[in-house]
C-alpha cells in the first residue's frame, strides 16, 4: 500500500485491544518502508510506535529508516537523533542516549529545552559531569530560568562529587 495507506492501516490496526497490536502495525509500517523508505511521516510512525509501546527489538531499524528519509529530505537527520536518544535512554544505553543527545544538540546548539533533556539524560545516568555541562549551556542560552537553576542546584547537593565539582570551577557553584 501507499506510504498514507499505510500509515492509515497502522493506526486502525493500534486502535485495537489485541496485545500484538503493536506488533502488527510494525509489521504494516515495515513493508510499506521497504517500498517507499523515504517517506518521514512513515518512518516516524515507527519511531513513534517503537517509543509508544515499547517494542525495543525494532528500534534499530525504525531509527535507521527514519535517519535515512530525513537525511534525503532535509540534509539533516536531528529530530532522529532526538528520538534515539530518547529510546536508548528509555532502554537505559546511557552512552548510546548521550552519544544521540550530542549530534543533536551538533545541529541546534542554542536549542535550551534539548540542553535541559540531555543534562537529565546525564543525571539518570549518574554522570553529573555531563549533566552539570548541560545545564550549564541551558544555563548560558536562557539565564535565570527557575528549572534551569533547580537543575543545578540540584547537582550541587549534599551528595556532589567535589572533585567533579573542581573540574568546571566557579561554574558550578550553587546559585
Amino acid at each position: 500500500p501507499s506510504p498514507p495507506m499505510a500509515i492509515l492501516e497502522a493506526q486502525i490496526t493500534l486502535s485495537g485491544t489485541e496485545p500484538t497490536a503493536a506488533d502488527e502495525a510494525l509489521k504494516i509500517l515495515d513493508l510499506a518502508a521497504v517500498r517507499y523508505p523515504n517517506d518521514v511521516p512513515l518512518q516516524k510512525m515507527r519511531v513513534d510506535i517503537v517509543l509508544d509501546h515499547q517494542r525495543w527489538s525494532a528500534a534499530a531499524r525504525a531509527l535507521a529508516g527514519y535517519k535515512q528519509a530525513l537525511y534525503t529530505r532535509d540534509g539533516s537527520a536531528m529530530d532522529a537523533h532526538l528520538s534515539a536518544a530518547r529510546i536508548y535512554g528509555r532502554m537505559s544505553h546511557w552512552t548510546d542516549a548521550l552519544g544521540e543527545y550530542r549530534i543533536a544538540l551538533a545541529d541546534q546548539p542554542t536549542n535550551v529545552a534539548m540542553w535541559m533533556e540531555f543534562g537529565q539524560a546525564g543525571e539518570s545516568a549518574g554522570r553529573v559531569s555531563i549533566a552539570r555541562e548541560a545545564y550549564s549551556q541551558a544555563d548560558r542560552l536562557s539565564p535565570n530560568n527557575p528549572g534551569i537553576s533547580e537543575a543545578i542546584k540540584r547537582l550541587n547537593g549534599p551528595h556532589e562529587n567535589p572533585f567533579e565539582r573542581s573540574l568546571f570551577g566557579s561554574e558550578a557553584s550553587p546559585r
